[in-house]
């Protein structure tokens, strides 16, 4: 009878890190107080673990059996409970530790589909406006090319307001619509996307760009049809020259307003690639797993004719499109279903680079031993 109702599974990744911590005797200062504050719970775990495997010892007396069941079941709550409040301690550690920004540099751009493209992003923008009004945030345009009435290829825009990165950070990526568009007599279905860049713009950032390294022309603001509204040149196009990153403003009358407005636009851009580029470097050997969730990955699909709206990340769907779009209860039982995915998966990375984190030190202290 052994093994028969020892089933409880350790392999999550709350089991493996505190496991991994009971046995480790030294702690790296990347993590040392996270370390510290569930080294407890490590030895209670382990503890739990061992007293468990004695107890299923006791499934091998018949006279025992009732009695090791009972016990059994009492230590994998006493388990289980021990895990979870470890993991609570991880989230609210994750919470307190991820970046906030008031305001988002936003740009939706149509993709494959021609003209139905376009009218999708422009959709999409319809979308973004209204859930910001809904949410009591600010939103305001920086620039656009086509129609703000009819279809948009390409649509900059800020958002601000309390929240806004949480809310709106988990819609960067490719958006993909399945419908019958009006602009065509066939009645055929199309295929159509947009990409959607999120960039946080967060306030006083030691990072902030160096405008001898910036170059700026000054334009004249263009009103609907492209025709310039203005005779003075307020609108402002900002380049930094060692990126090659480029934005244009011309959301203010007033030149002044303009340019701070780029050089923010700009100083997101950046930092926001540089951060990019270590998160690459992180998450290399679990973007097999995970997939990297970056804009140019298919994050929703739109499909019009099944009245469907899927999320690739969580795969959860929820039907009512136009509900969606009208930012009803659709949409935010869709987006609760997101951000517990993608919590998770920030927990389950946290917990890797934890047990990462004590491998590399047990490994630095015992070649140090053996020498």
């Amino acid at each position: 009878m052994r093994g028969l109702y020892f089933v409880r599974n350790f392999s999550t990744a709350i089991d493996t890190y505190l496991l991994h911590l009971c046995s480790s005797s030294k702690h790296s200062k990347l993590h040392q107080r996270v370390h510290e504050e569930l080294h407890h719970a490590s030895t209670l775990h382990c503890n739990l673990i061992q007293t468990l495997r004695e107890t299923e010892e006791l499934l091998e007396n018949p006279d025992l059996v009732s009695e090791a069941i009972e016990d059994m079941k009492n230590l994998k709550e006493e388990i289980d409970a021990n895990s979870h409040s470890a993991r609570e301690f991880l989230s609210e550690q994750i919470k307190q530790n991820t970046p906030t920004a008031p305001k988002l540099y936003m740009e939706v751009k149509a993709g494959v589909g021609g003209l139905e493209a376009a009218i999708f992003s422009k959709d999409m923008f319809d979308f973004y406006l209204r859930l910001a009004d809904k949410l009591s945030m600010d939103l305001s345009v920086t620039e656009f090319k086509g129609s703000i009435d009819r279809n948009l290829s390409n649509i900059s825009f800020i958002i601000e307001g309390s929240g806004a990165l949480e809310r709106f950070g988990c819609e960067a990526g490719v958006h993909r619509v399945q419908r019958i568009p009006t602009t065509d007599a066939s009645g055929r279905m199309h295929t159509s996307t947009c990409a959607v860049t999120v960039l946080p713009m967060y306030e006083n950032d030691v990072n902030e760009v160096n405008l001898k390294d910036v170059e700026f022309q000054f334009l004249r603001s263009s009103g609907p049809g492209g025709q310039r509204r203005d005779k003075a040149a307020t609108a402002v196009y900002a380049k930094h020259k060692p990126t090659g990153f480029a934005v244009f403003c011309e959301q203010s009358r007033f030149q002044e307003q303009n340019r701070e407005m780029a050089i923010e636009m700009l100083n997101a851009r950046i930092m926001n690639a540089a951060l990019a580029s270590a998160e690459t470097l992180k998450s290399s050997t679990r973007a097999k797993h995970f997939g990297m969730m970056g804009r140019n990955e298919k994050i929703r699909t739109y499909n019009f004719d099944a009245d469907r709206i899927v999320d690739h990340r969580c795969k959860e769907s929820v039907h009512g499109v136009s509900d969606y779009f009208s930012v009803g209860k659709q949409y935010f039982s869709l987006y609760e279903s997101v951000q517990t995915f993608l919590f998770n998966q920030q927990l389950d990375t946290f917990v890797e680079e934890l047990i990462a984190d004590l491998k590399e030190q047990n490994s630095s202290c015992g070649s140090a031993e053996s020498r």
